[in-house]
């Protein structure tokens, strides 16, 4: 994945093809990776913060 692609297409990808982490790239410089486990835990701090400012 491109160091530009949001994190939907990400899921999209990692869901489609099976993967359960990305390697994240820049050009041919690797920049880090991305796991499943981290898309998930940032959507649930997202919603959890969506929820607090609602209350």
């Amino acid at each position: 994945m491109n160091v530009d692609e949001s994190v939907d297409e990400c899921l999209f990808i990692m869901h489609e093809f099976g993967f359960r982490h990305l390697p994240i790239v820049e050009g041919k410089q690797l920049r880090g990776l991305v796991s499943l486990r981290d898309i998930v835990k940032r959507q649930a701090a997202e919603l959890d913060r969506k929820s607090r400012l609602a209350s």
